[in-house]
């Protein structure tokens, strides 16, 4: 099996194998078998992230007018969906990259 990696990337992972004491070849290989693949979103999920991602920049503004203009019952229900809003996005964001 070939792999290859851009000068830059090849000196990083020549360092950290330095680093670590094992060879280049012990260290990629060990950080392949360690690591976590993490699946991609789907187009859908994709679509469902931007509709949240705009529906959350909305109730932000709404919630800056009600900070203006006083509608202090109003902003604490637009600040609750915002918040149940950016629960969902967080659920939905890829972990750990």
């Amino acid at each position: 099996m070939t792999v290859k990696f851009s000068p830059v990337s090849y000196e990083a992972l020549r360092f950290r194998a330095g680093k670590s004491g094992r060879s280049l070849a012990v260290y990629i290989r060990e950080a392949a078998l360690a690591a976590t693949v993490t699946a991609r979103h789907t187009p859908e999920e994709n679509a469902l992230l931007r509709s949240l991602a705009g529906m959350a920049n909305n109730l932000n503004q709404l919630t800056k007018l009600s900070h203006q203009t006083g509608f202090y019952r109003t902003r604490l229900l637009i600040e609750g969906l915002l918040g149940k809003l950016k629960r969902i996005m967080d659920d939905y964001r890829p972990k750990g990259g």
